[in-house]
């Protein structure tokens, strides 16, 4: 778990850097002169899917012109109080247009118009706002793609080019978008400071190649191009605009997605139909700095690797990998014993070894180079994408049971946001916090239940202080998930239901009492049903 927090950009304060669209802009950064070495172009990994070359942008002025403003009116789902709904919002952001193949869409952050209801986009110097759809979300790498079906709308829109090579440091950028503070388009100039792998804030069980700016990132920016002038003159856009370091500590460290990241995300789109996600390999790792564990590992002079600490059980690797292997190359790259990996072709730079993961595509083969038992080894391992025991994006509406008072909910991400705030990992259960962090399903469909309240009633007397605490048992057995629960409950005989809990505790109420009283508790609380939309058949 990482020692310090993102926020999305919404809450980064407003900076003065807004230039009105009326006024010239100034000339898009230019890449100031480099060595052989750094202009040399790197060609990004082929994944059979050739990147299309998108409409050129002309000019400046033309850049500027391909940014949109997406209005969103956000009903957010409450994992804390399921049956409820949270009051309508309005979210602002950034979106612009993109060329993709024979498809023109707009790109904007996921954050921007997640459950949105309705989502408007307005071109820049136009007064006339069009209804926009959501065709695909990708939490993880925080991107969305929309399309607006008015044909109007595409009149005179130009479309940005995506430039596949990573930038270098100290490489001035341009963020474009339409932060509060007016409304306007804004423009703020910075350069490179860093590029490394980051967990995006949207979903902190990942982390994804992230470029590190100084530029101002603030609220209502996300989802904006970020542009960059190659030597050759022309303006591309190297990546979208979409969270803040959040430390108080720390000023003006922005983050934007790369384009390789989003190269992923549409090729991925237009190959499924639907967005799959990246890759993993299914186990975790341990370090192997410390010269007495690698000697005791087998590693041998200059050999580096990294010790396999856990398998997740419901992956493919499972069958190919075993705990206590020591990986030593990943796709022909050696993994140094800090699980970095040579970065660009450069002997300089460095970087996580999961950055060649990312790259490929779930149901792609990753080629490893193991030592099992001191003896060394070629597997492949079929990459899927890993779906955390503690999911960050779960269902909606929000599942929930309720029996007896008792209310049952699958633990989530969103649900400790809802219930404890952005600062969960300190303010949660800690029986909750290190599911979260560290649990692992042990199959398909694992869920863990947790009893996030026991509604008062004659009933539960003596059992309303239980809140937030995790189902153990039922019955003597363990539930699988939440489907699993309503099934017991519902099939079950017995004269009593025993609920044990974490801590060996336990609540006992009687079956028939306990059903007969249901529909009276959902009445007095305002719940309009004992388990939410998608358990409706299960009798």
């Amino acid at each position: 778990m990482a020692s310090h927090h993102r926020q999305r950009v919404a809450k980064r304060p407003a900076a003065n850097t807004a230039e009105a669209a009326g006024r010239k802009v100034r000339k898009i950064a230019k890449r100031p002169a480099a060595s052989n070495a750094e202009t040399t172009k790197r060609k990004p990994k082929n994944t059979g899917n050739p990147a299309p070359e998108a409409e050129p942008v002309a000019d400046d002025g033309n850049v500027m012109d391909t940014v949109v403003k997406v209005f969103a009116a956000v009903s957010e789902p409450n994992y804390a109080v399921p049956w409820v709904y949270k009051p309508q919002d309005a979210r602002t952001g950034t979106a612009f247009a993109v060329a993709w193949g024979n498809r023109r869409w707009l790109l904007t952050n996921a954050h921007v118009v997640r459950h949105a209801a309705v989502a408007q986009v307005r071109k820049r110097g136009d007064h006339k706002k069009f209804i926009a759809q959501v065709i695909c979300i990708g939490l993880e790498c925080d991107l969305a793609i929309l399309t607006v079906k008015d044909p109007k709308f595409w009149q005179d829109l130009p479309s940005v080019s995506l430039n596949w090579e990573l930038p270098a440091l100290q490489d001035e950028v341009t963020v474009v978008g339409f932060p509060v503070g007016g409304d306007n388009t804004s423009v703020t100039v910075g350069v490179v400071s860093r590029i490394d792998m980051q967990r995006y804030s949207v979903a902190w069980h990942n982390s994804l190649l992230a470029i590190q700016i100084d530029a101002a990132i603030n609220p209502g920016n996300s989802g904006g191009p970020c542009f960059h002038e190659d030597p050759d003159g022309k303006t591309r856009c190297i990546g979208v605009a979409f969270q803040v370091l959040g430390r108080d500590d720390a000023e003006n460290i922005g983050y934007i997605i790369p384009s390789e990241v989003v190269k992923h995300f549409l090729d991925d789109y237009v190959k499924n139909g639907c967005y799959t996600g990246f890759g993993s390999c299914g186990f975790y790792v341990q370090p192997l700095e410390n010269k007495h564990m690698r000697a005791a590992s087998g590693l041998r002079g200059e050999r580096s690797g990294l010790r396999v600490r856990r398998v997740d059980s419901s992956c493919p690797a499972d069958k190919v990998i075993e705990k206590e292997d020591i990986v030593l190359a990943i796709e022909g790259q050696t993994v140094g014993d800090d699980g970095k990996v040579p970065f660009r072709g450069t002997d300089n730079e460095r970087i996580d070894f999961g950055y060649l993961v990312s790259k490929m595509f779930v149901g792609d083969e990753c080629r490893l180079t193991v030592m099992r038992k001191r003896k060394e080894m070629e597997v492949k391992v079929k990459l899927t994408r890993i779906h955390p025991l503690v999911l960050h994006d779960p269902p909606h509406p929000p599942p929930y049971f309720v029996v007896g008072g008792m209310v049952f909910v699958p633990l989530s991400e969103p649900f400790l946001i809802d219930d404890f705030g952005s600062n969960f990992h300190k303010d949660a259960p800690l029986s909750l916090v290190s599911q979260w962090s560290e649990g692992i399903r042990k199959f398909e469909g694992h869920e863990v239940i947790v009893v996030s309240q026991v509604l008062a009633s004659p009933l539960t007397v003596g059992f309303t202080d239980f809140y937030n605490v995790v189902l153990v048992k039922f019955n003597g057995q363990e539930p699988r998930n939440l489907e699993h629960l309503i099934r017991m409950v519902k099939s079950c005989k017995d004269e009593y239901f025993r609920f044990e809990i974490e801590r060996d505790f336990c609540i006992v109420l009687p079956r028939k009492e306990a059903l007969k009283q249901t529909p009276a508790i959902l009445k007095e609380n305002m719940i309009p049903s004992d388990r939410s939309a998608q358990y409706m058949s299960l009798k």
